[in-house]
C-alpha cells in the first residue's frame, strides 16, 4: 500500500535508532498499525492477540498538556484509550525531549497516539529546543529510552519502541519512531533461564551521564528540510560520515563518555562524564596520555568495564585509540575540567599499577590547553621497573596544580593503605533481588535492631509516605473494580470512588474528611472485598490490608507512626542505599539496591569486594506478574535474577545468603491461591504453607549456576522484628566464621 508520508531511519552509533514518519495524523495511524506486527520482539505473534510497547518523544515544554490539571487528562487518555501512559521525568540525554510510553493492544496504542498528536498540534513550544539524538544514549540513568543492562535472563537488552514528536508544528507534528528495540517482556518458551549465561555486561554507547541542569551542546547546522518539521534533518550531519563517527578506538570509546573526533563538528563538546562541560570547574581541556600497548588490558579491564569505572569516577571524558601500525603504543585522549583529568589520570595510574603489575615512571606534562580543534596537550608515559614516581627532572617541571595533584595522590595513597589494614575489619553485604522483596525493610530492620533506630521526628517523616500509600492502595482497587467488573455493594461507594480517585497521591499531605469516611466505607463495602482477594491479577502493595484495617487509628490528629507502620512503608527503591552498623567491633556495610529492571544496570558499582550477597525472594509473589510486565510471573523472574547472579565473576568468592521472605503472606495466600496452578511440576498437597516453601527454596538450588558454591536459606518475615533479629545473628556467624577461615584464623 503507498502512503503519502515521509519516512526514514537514520543510522545511529548507539543502540537507539530513531523512525521519522511525517504525514498526517490518520496516515501515521495507519502506518503504525502496519509496521508494529513486522518488529521482532512481536512477530511471533502473528494471528494472536498481543500488548505492544510505543515510545513517543515531546518536547518538555509540551508535558503539561498530555498531563493535565492534577492529571486529569492522562488519567482521561487511559480511560478513553484503555491503554497505560508514562510520561518519564527525566528529558532524553543532551536534549529537550520527553518520552511518553504507551502500552496495550496495538490499536488501542495508535489510537492514544492520534489522540496525543491532536493535542500537540495546537499547542506551541516554549522555551529551547534541542531534539534527542540517539548517538548520546546514556544508560546511567531512567529517561525512559535504551536500558544497557542485559535483561536478567540474560538473551538481549531490554528496550521498547520509542517514537517522537518534535519540530515547528507548522502543520503537523512529525512521528519520529524507531527499529525495534528489543522487547520488555520475554516468552518463556524462547528464553528459558535454563538456557545458559547472560551476554556480556560490557556493552553500550555514546554518552555519559552529567549534571541535569547544566547547559547543552548546541545542535549542529541545520541541511534542509521538510516544510512538516523544522528538525527533519538533524540527523543528516551525522549519517554522511558513519565511518568517521567510528573512529580507531571506538572499540572502547562506545562503552561509555567518549565523544566526537575532529571530523565532527561538535568535537568541542565532550559527551562523556559527570560535569565535561566547563562551566562545574573551568574550562574544558584536552590531554593526551601514551601508554604501550601491552598495558592497555589494565586499563580497559574485562569488558571495558575498569575504564568505564574510572570514566564514572573521575567525570572525565576517556578515549582509547587503537595503536598504529608498526606501533608500539597506544594514545588515550582524556577531556575534562582540570580537576577531572588530574582525577582520570591518578584512576589510570593507579589501574596500571594494580592490575599490570609494572610500575611507570609518570606522567611528564607539557602543556593544558582548552580543548578546541587540532590543540592538545601531550602526555608521554614510559614503562620503567619499579614504583610509579616521577623522575626528579619532571617534578622540577611540574605546575603548581600538578604539584598539588602529587600532594593529594600521596594522601590517597595513605589513606589507602589505611584502609587496607582496616579491610579485615569490614564485611560488604550486597542485598539482591528483584522489586518488592522486602530489601529496604531489611535495611529499616537493621537500623532497628543494630543502629540508632527511629526518633519520634524520623518517625513523623514517614506519615506523608503513609497517608500516600493508603490512596495508592485504594486508588488501584476502584481502577481494578472496573477491569475484573466488580461491583459496589453499596451504591453511595460509587461517588466514594470518584472521590478518591480524584486525590493526586503525591501531593497528600493530611488524612481528614470527607477522604477518611469515603476510604472507611469503600474497604468495608463487600466488592473492594472481593476485588481484594484477586489482588494477584493487578499490582497491590502488601501493605495495603495493614494500613486500610487501622484508619481510625492512622486518620487520628495525633497520630505518630509505629515502628511496624514504618516497616510497612512501601517505597521504591532508586539509586543505591548504603547503611553502615558496627557490631562487635565490626562494620557491616549493608547495601540496598533498586529491584526494578530500570534499577539493575546500575548495580554494577557495587560488586567489588563483596562479603556476602544476600539475596531476597518475596514467597508470596509465586501468582503475581512483574509490575513492568503484565506477562511474566515475578517467581520466575526472581529465579532467572538468581541464577545470574551466580553466575558474575564478581561474586565468586562471595558467600551467597539466600532470603525467602514473606513466610505470612504466603501462609495466607496459599489456602486460596493453589502453588501447582502457577508451577506445574509442584506435586505436592495443596494449602501446605511449608510443602509450598520447600518446593520453591528446592527450585532456586536447581538454578544455582556454580554447584560448588554453598546457598545459605533462611526463611523470613522481613516485617518481624523478633525473627529477623534471630536470623541476622545466624548469619552474622557465619559471616565471621568465613572471614577468619579466609585469613588461616581458625
Amino acid at each position: 500500500m503507498q502512503y503519502n508520508a515521509s519516512v526514514s531511519v537514520p543510522d545511529s552509533s548507539g543502540p537507539e535508532r530513531i523512525l521519522s514518519v511525517s504525514a498526517c495524523i490518520d496516515t501515521i495511524g495507519e502506518i503504525l498499525l502496519k509496521i508494529i506486527p513486522t518488529l521482532e520482539e512481536y512477530q511471533h505473534y502473528s494471528g494472536i492477540d498481543f500488548d505492544c510497547e510505543l515510545r513517543l518523544l515531546i518536547h518538555q515544554s509540551l508535558a503539561g498538556g498530555i498531563i493535565g490539571v492534577k492529571g486529569a487528562k492522562i488519567k482521561e487518555l487511559r480511560e478513553n484509550t484503555q491503554t497505560t501512559i508514562k510520561l518519564f521525568q527525566e528529558c532524553c540525554p543532551h536534549s529537550t525531549d520527553r518520552v511518553v510510553l504507551v502500552g496495550g493492544k496495538p490499536e488501542r496504542v495508535v489510537e492514544c497516539i492520534k489522540v496525543i498528536l491532536e493535542l500537540l498540534s495546537e499547542a506551541p513550544i516554549k522555551g529551547r529546543t534541542q531534539p534527542y539524538d540517539p548517538n548520546f544514549y546514556d544508560e546511567t540513568y531512567d529517561y525512559g529510552g535504551f536500558t544497557m543492562l542485559f535483561e536478567d535472563r540474560g538473551r538481549r537488552p531490554m528496550g521498547g519502541f520509542p517514537i517522537r514528536v518534535r519540530g515547528s508544528f507548522d502543520r503537523l507534528p512529525p512521528l519520529r519512531g524507531s527499529r525495534p528495540l528489543p522487547p520488555s517482556r520475554r516468552d518463556y518458551d524462547d528464553m528459558s533461564p535454563r538456557r545458559g549465561p547472560p551476554p556480556p555486561l560490557g556493552r553500550g554507547g555514546r554518552g555519559g551521564s552529567r549534571a541535569r541542569n547544566l547547559p547543552l551542546p548546541p545542535p549542529p547546522p541545520p541541511r534542509g528540510g521538510g516544510d512538516r518539521f523544522s528538525h527533519g534533518s538533524y540527523h543528516g550531519s551525522m549519517d554522511d560520515r558513519p565511518s568517521e563517527r567510528r573512529s580507531r578506538g571506538d572499540r572502547y570509546d562506545s562503552m561509555s563518555g567518549g565523544g566526537y573526533d575532529n571530523n565532527s563538528s561538535w568535537d568541542r563538546f565532550p559527551s562523556g562524564g559527570r560535569g565535561s562541560y566547563g562551566d562545574i570547574g573551568g574550562p574544558v581541556i584536552t590531554t593526551q596520555v601514551t601508554i604501550p600497548k601491552d598495558l592497555a588490558g589494565s586499563i580497559i579491564g574485562k569488558g571495558g568495564q575498569r575504564i568505564k569505572q574510572i570514566r564514572h569516577e573521575s567525570g572525565a571524558s576517556i578515549k582509547i585509540d587503537e595503536p598504529l601500525e608498526g606501533s608500539e603504543d597506544r594514545i588515550i585522549t582524556i577531556t575534562g575540567t582540570q580537576d577531572q583529568i588530574q582525577n582520570a589520570q591518578y584512576l589510570l595510574q593507579n589501574s596500571v599499577r594494580q592490575y599490570s603489575g609494572v610500575g611507570w615512571r609518570g606522567w611528564e606534562t607539557q602543556h593544558n590547553q582548552p580543548a578546541t580543534p587540532g590543540r592538545s596537550s601531550v602526555i608521554r608515559v614510559k614503562r620503567y621497573p619499579g614504583a610509579m614516581t616521577l623522575s626528579s627532572a619532571a617534578t622540577c617541571c611540574l605546575s603548581p596544580e600538578a604539584k598539588e595533584a602529587r600532594r593529594i595522590n600521596a594522601e590517597i595513597e595513605k589513606q589507602l593503605r589505611r584502609d587496607k589494614k582496616d579491610s579485615r575489619r569490614q564485611f560488604k553485604l550486597l542485598l539482591l533481588g528483584t522489586g518488592e522483596s522486602g530489601k529496604s525493610t531489611f535495611i529499616k530492620q537493621m537500623r532497628i535492631i543494630h543502629g540508632r533506630g527511629y526518633s519520634d521526628e524520623d518517625r513523623r517523616g514517614f506519615t506523608r509516605l503513609i497517608y500516600e500509600n493508603i490512596f495508592t492502595a485504594m486508588q488501584a482497587m476502584i481502577q481494578a473494580m472496573s477491569t475484573l467488573q466488580i461491583s459496589y455493594k453499596y451504591e453511595h461507594n460509587t461517588a466514594n470512588a470518584d472521590l478518591v480517585s480524584g486525590v493526586d497521591v503525591e501531593s497528600v499531605q493530611t488524612l481528614i474528611n470527607p477522604y477518611v469516611d469515603a476510604l472507611k466505607s469503600l474497604w468495608s463495602d463487600p466488592g473492594i472485598q472481593e476485588c481484594y482477594t484477586r489482588r494477584r491479577e493487578y499490582q497491590l502493595s502488601d501493605s495495603a490490608k495493614y494500613y486500610l484495617s487501622d484508619l481510625a487509628r492512622i486518620a487520628d490528629s495525633a497520630y505518630l507512626p509505629t515502628q511496624q507502620d514504618i516497616l510497612r512503608v512501601r517505597v521504591a527503591t532508586t539509586g543505591i542505599t548504603e547503611y553502615p552498623f558496627d557490631l562487635e567491633n565490626v562494620v557491616f556495610r549493608m547495601v540496598d539496591v533498586g529491584g526494578q529492571r530500570s534499577e539493575r544496570r546500575k548495580w554494577i558499582h557495587c560488586f567489588e569486594k563483596v562479603t556476602s550477597i544476600m539475596f531476597l525472594v518475596a514467597l508470596s509473589e509465586y501468582d503475581q506478574v512483574l509490575l513492568e510486565s503484565s506477562r511474566e510471573n515475578r517467581m520466575e523472574e526472581s529465579i532467572a535474577l538468581f541464577e545470574t547472579i551466580t553466575r558474575y565473576e564478581w561474586f565468586e568468592e562471595s558467600s551467597i545468603i539466600l532470603f525467602l521472605n514473606k513466610i505470612d503472606l504466603l501462609e495466607e495466600k496459599i489456602m486460596y491461591s493453589h502453588l501447582a496452578d502457577y508451577f506445574p511440576e509442584y506435586k505436592g498437597p495443596q494449602q501446605d504453607a511449608q510443602a509450598g516453601q520447600k518446593f520453591i527454596l528446592d527450585m532456586f538450588h536447581s538454578h544455582n549456576a556454580n554447584k560448588e558454591k554453598i546457598i545459605y536459606p533462611h526463611f523470613t518475615c522481613a516485617t518481624d522484628t523478633e525473627n529477623i533479629k534471630i536470623v541476622f545473628k545466624d548469619v552474622k556467624h557465619h559471616i565471621m566464621q568465613g572471614n577468619l577461615k579466609e585469613h588461616n584464623l581458625v
